[in-house]
């Protein structure tokens, strides 16, 4: 079978908030024109050390911007959910792991484990109008794991 035939196409994507992505836009082509300036200030021989410190976090940053563009906060499954964080952050979580799911003071998801654990999963950067739409998915998906296994 081929690698596609494999994948499984997201039901819902979960959109990133505007301002998160343009800010870090800004910061992005911000630091990047520090760093060419610095870089190819006057002639080749020139070269600002100040900028060899730069090009490393302008890069980082760069592939950042570009990884916030080109993805979605998060994506539901059939059977799971996958939260995309950033570039160095993300995680999936299986709706048959939990038994119960809430929405605390602070915005964030608290999803309670089948032997009583609780995981916290923090919402910076998702689509303010999407936060229910996320809460409502990860609870339908919850209860229909739930149904399923009462049904076995």
């Amino acid at each position: 079978m081929k690698k596609a035939d494999l994948e499984e196409p997201p039901l819902i994507n979960i959109e990133r908030n505007p301002i998160v992505l343009i800010s870090s836009l800004i910061l992005t082509l911000g630091l990047g024109y520090l760093t060419y300036k610095n870089l190819f200030a006057k002639d080749v021989m020139d070269i600002n050390p100040l900028a060899f410190f730069l090009c490393v976090p302008t890069a980082i940053l760069a592939f950042q911007t570009l990884w916030f563009l080109l993805n979605p906060f998060a994506l539901i499954y059939e059977d799971r959910f996958e939260i995309k964080w950033s570039f160095f952050g993300s995680g999936v979580w299986y709706f048959i792991d939990f038994n119960k799911a809430g929405i605390n003071a602070k915005k964030a998801i608290v999803l309670n484990y089948n032997d009583g654990e609780t995981c916290k999963l923090k919402l910076f950067g998702i689509k303010t109008g999407h936060i229910p739409l996320l809460f409502q998915e990860i609870t339908n998906g919850i209860s229909a794991s739930l149904t399923n296994r009462a049904q076995q």
